[in-house]
C-alpha cells in the first residue's frame, strides 16, 4: 500500500477542513444512508421503456443508449447528479484538497452480488480500464487530466501516478491542474467488480449476460427475442429493494405514446417520451414528472466541411425557426437557448449574440459567404426518436434560404461511426450539464472536440476558469468564452427540451433529471 499521498491529505484535511467537490456542502453519513436506503419491502415488479434494442450492460456504452441504461442499473455510478446536486452511490463521501487538485474517495461499505467486498481497488481497476490504450471510453478526454492518465493511455507507464488506493476502501485521484468542479464529469463513471473483469478484453459481448453486479438489481435473463431484459434483486443489498423485479421492454420514443395509450400493460415507466406527445398521455393512468432541462440540442458543423465559414453557421442560426420548431412539432415543451452555455445564468454575458428567425439575415450572410446553393449538406442526427418530423422542418427552414441540408436519424450507440463517418458535414447530437457548471462545456467546444473546431482564445478562457475560486473573476472568464461561442457557434443551439418520465400510477422515485434514468433504479417503487 502507498500510504504517504493519503496520510499527507488527510493532514491537510485536518489543518483546512475538506471541500466538498460538486458545490454543496459535505454528504452525511445519514444523507448517504437515506440515499440508498428502501423505504417499503418488495412489492411486485416495474417495467421500464428501453429506447432503442440493447446488446448488454456496456459501461462504456455511449451514453443516452439503451446499453447505458442497463449498464447503470447492474453497475452502481461512482456518484450520481439528483436535480442538479450530486449525491452518492458508490461512493458515499468525498472530498477535495489543495485548491481542487486531488480528489479524495471513500467507497461504501458494501458487496457484489457474488458476496465479495467492494473496495478502492475496484475503482482504481475502472478508471485505468476507462484509461487503458485503445480505450472506446467517452470518459477519457475528462479521465486525461488525472496525472499520469496521458503516459498510461499512450503505453509509457504500467499505472496511472495520479490514482491511488491508500486503504481498502479509500482512494486518492490527483488532477494534472486544479479543477473545482471535477467531480460532476464522473457521473457517469460506473464501478465495475476487479475481481471479475481483471486480465478480461471489456468488449460489449463481455456485458451481454453480466455474473455480478452492484445495483439493487441484477441481471435475470433476457426474453427470447431479446427485446425484453428481466433483473432480479441483489440478494446483498439491505434493507430489502422495493420491488421483486424489474424488466427493461424496448419501445421507440415515436411508439411510446400509443403504447400507453393502448396497452395499460406495457410499460409502468416510460422515461424517453417527445414533447409532442406529453399532452396526450392517459392522465387516468399514469402521472407524469416533468423539470425545466438539463440537455441542450445542437448542430455542431465538422471542421472542414462546408459550414467551415463562421459566417454559414450565423446564417443557419438565423434561418431556424427554432421557436416555432419546438412549439409545433415538441409541444411547446422546452426553451430555446443561444450559447452552449445554456447553464447556469450567471455565465451568460449581457452581450452574448442572439440569433432570432430572420431568414433575410440569412440569406445576407450566405452571400457574404459566397454560397453555391447546389451544395449538399448532410446532418446526422443522434437520437432514439425515429419520428422525422422536426428535422424535415428544419430542412424546410434552410430550404427557404437557399441552403440543401439532408437529416438523417442514427441510435446514439452508433455515434463512434457517425462521428468516424467523412460523408457527414454537421451532427445533432444532446449536450447534457448534470450540474449547472459552464466547465462542462468544454469537451463540445475545446480544441479536440469531435467537430474539429479549435480556438485557442476559447480554450485559455475554459482552462482558467477551472480553477478559479473568486466568484467573481470565474464569471467574467466565463462570459467572456460566452461572447465567443455565442458568436462563433462552433455548436449552434437548438433548444433545452423539458425532461419529462411518465409513472403508472401507484409508483414512484423515478426522477426526469437523473441521467441514465436507472442510476438510482433502487428508489424505484411504490409510492
Amino acid at each position: 500500500m502507498r500510504s504517504k499521498p493519503f496520510r499527507a491529505a488527510v493532514s491537510v484535511l485536518a489543518a483546512l477542513g475538506v471541500v466538498l467537490v460538486g458545490g454543496c456542502g459535505p454528504v452525511s453519513p445519514g444523507e448517504a444512508a437515506q440515499a440508498r436506503q428502501a423505504l417499503v419491502g418488495p412489492d411486485g415488479s416495474m417495467t421500464f421503456q428501453l429506447p432503442s434494442q440493447p446488446s448488454g450492460f456496456d459501461p462504456f456504452a455511449v451514453p443516452g443508449s439503451a446499453d447505458a441504461m442497463l449498464a447503470a442499473a447492474q453497475f452502481e455510478p461512482l456518484v450520481t447528479a439528483v436535480d442538479g446536486r450530486i449525491m452518492p452511490r458508490a461512493a458515499d463521501w468525498w472530498g477535495s484538497v489543495n485548491e481542487g487538485r486531488t480528489l479524495i474517495f471513500t467507497m461504501r461499505r458494501g458487496h457484489w452480488s457474488d458476496g465479495v467486498r467492494m473496495g478502492a481497488g475496484d475503482l482504481v481497476f475502472t478508471l485505468e480500464r476507462h484509461l487503458a490504450p485503445g480505450s472506446r471510453s467517452p470518459l477519457l478526454p475528462t479521465l486525461l487530466r488525472i496525472e499520469g492518465a496521458q503516459d498510461f493511455h499512450e503505453g509509457r507507464s504500467q499505472h496511472v501516478s495520479g490514482i491511488v488506493a491508500d486503504t481498502s476502501r479509500g482512494v486518492l485521484v490527483t488532477l494534472a491542474e486544479p479543477e473545482l468542479n471535477y467531480l460532476s464529469r464522473l457521473t457517469g463513471l460506473l464501478v465495475l467488480p476487479q475481481h471479475i473483469y481483471a486480465g478480461e478484453a471489456l468488449t460489449p459481448d463481455e456485458f451481454r449476460e453480466p455474473r455480478v453486479g452492484s445495483g439493487a438489481y441484477v441481471f435475470d435473463r433476457w426474453g427470447p427475442d431479446g427485446s425484453t431484459v428481466y433483473l432480479e434483486p441483489n440478494p446483498t443489498i439491505q434493507p430489502h429493494t422495493r420491488l421483486t423485479g424489474v424488466v427493461g421492454r424496448v419501445v421507440a420514443p415515436e411508439r411510446v405514446g400509443a403504447a400507453l395509450e393502448s396497452d395499460p400493460a406495457a410499460l409502468d415507466v416510460a422515461v424517453r417520451i417527445p414533447g409532442r406527445d406529453l399532452a396526450d398521455l392517459p392522465a387516468d393512468r399514469f402521472n407524469v414528472a416533468r423539470a425545466p432541462g438539463d440537455r441542450m440540442v445542437g448542430l455542431a458543423a465538422r471542421d472542414g466541411g462546408p459550414l467551415a465559414d463562421v459566417k454559414v453557421r450565423q446564417a443557419i442560426a438565423f434561418a431556424l425557426d427554432r421557436g416555432g420548431v419546438l412549439e409545433r412539432q415538441l409541444g411547446g415543451n422546452g426553451r430555446v437557448v443561444d450559447s452552449v452555455l445554456f447553464a447556469p445564468d450567471w455565465a451568460a454575458s449581457p452581450d452574448r449574440t442572439q440569433h432570432p428567425y430572420d431568414p433575410a439575415r440569412a440569406r445576407e450572410l450566405l452571400a457574404a459567404a459566397d454560397w453555391d446553393p447546389d451544395t449538399p449538406v448532410r446532418i446526422a442526427v443522434l437520437t432514439s426518436d425515429g419520428d422525422t418530423g422536426t428535422w424535415d422542418a428544419l430542412a424546410a427552414n434552410l430550404a427557404e434560404v437557399g441552403l440543401q441540408a439532408d437529416f438523417t436519424i442514427h441510435a446514439p450507440a452508433e455515434r463512434p461511426d457517425v462521428l468516424a463517418d467523412p460523408a457527414v458535414d454537421a451532427f445533432v447530437e444532446t449536450y447534457r450539464m448534470a450540474v449547472p457548471d459552464p466547465g462542462l462545456a468544454e469537451s463540445w467546444v475545446m480544441c479536440g472536440a469531435p467537430s474539429g473546431y479549435c480556438n485557442p482564445t476559447l480554450d485559455a478562457l475554459l482552462v482558467k476558469g477551472r480553477g478559479q475560486l473568486v466568484a467573481t473573476e470565474r464569471q467574467e472568464t466565463y462570459r467572456r468564452a460566452d461572447e465567443i461561442l455565442s458568436t462563433e457557434l462552433p455548436v449552434i443551439p437548438l433548444w433545452v427540451p423539458d425532461a419529462a418520465v411518465a409513472v403508472v400510477k401507484g409508483r414512484a422515485g423515478v426522477n426526469p433529471l437523473v441521467q441514465p434514468e436507472t442510476a438510482v433504479i433502487d428508489l424505484w417503487g411504490s409510492a
